[in-house]
């Protein structure tokens, strides 16, 4: 029990730290006309989409060094868009309204990526989910088969899935969070 207490107090300061640092890495915010200034210092990729999933804008970041973008939103629809910047370990959201002439930031949110560590016969997952949004796990053979299911809507999602009683293969481990689905193949 007190390893238990110990490790989700681990990882409720670890998900701290690693969200207080993701926003520092991007900033967004709206300036005179119609204009979205966003400041990055790291590597990943920049998209502003519609509510259709139409990219609007991308751009791909291969270096950390710091990036001062600015997108103009004049000649676009009023409407819902989505600024997202992806990077390794998560996905950084700003919803954007544009209406009468005028654009705000109206929520933003932070995805964390999956960690996997394939050890043997097991598969080690771990998600930090600071929105406790539902995510659903899923494992599918090679044949496409699903072979095992798990739904959790914690601060941390932390499962191990043994394979020691299934043949050697590869599988390949599909979560869905929100309308976000990471995949991964395994090979044991």
């Amino acid at each position: 029990m007190k390893n238990v207490i110990k490790n989700a107090i681990f990882a409720i300061l670890l998900t701290a730290g690693v969200a207080a640092h993701a926003n520092e890495r991007i900033n967004v915010k709206v300036n005179e006309g119609l204009t979205l200034e966003v400041v990055f210092a790291e590597k990943g990729t920049l998209k502003l989409e519609d509510q259709k999933g139409e990219i609007l804008y991308k751009e791909v970041s291969i270096n950390e060094k710091s990036h001062n973008k600015m997108i103009s939103l004049a000649e676009i629809p009023d409407g819902t868009y989505f600024l997202e910047f992806e990077k390794e370990d998560s996905i950084v959201t700003s919803v954007i309204n544009k209406k009468a002439g005028e654009i705000n930031i109206v929520d933003e949110a932070i995805v964390f990526k999956p960690v996997y560590e394939v050890k043997e016969k097991a598969v080690k997952f771990l998600l930090t989910n600071p929105m406790e949004k539902k995510a659903t796990l899923k494992v599918y053979d090679t044949n496409g088969n699903l072979v095992g299911e798990s739904v959790n809507s914690d601060f941390v999602f932390k499962k191990t899935l043994d394979f020691s009683k299934m043949p050697a293969g590869e599988y390949t481990v599909s979560l869905r969070i929100g309308e976000n689905n990471f995949l991964k193949t395994v090979s044991l």
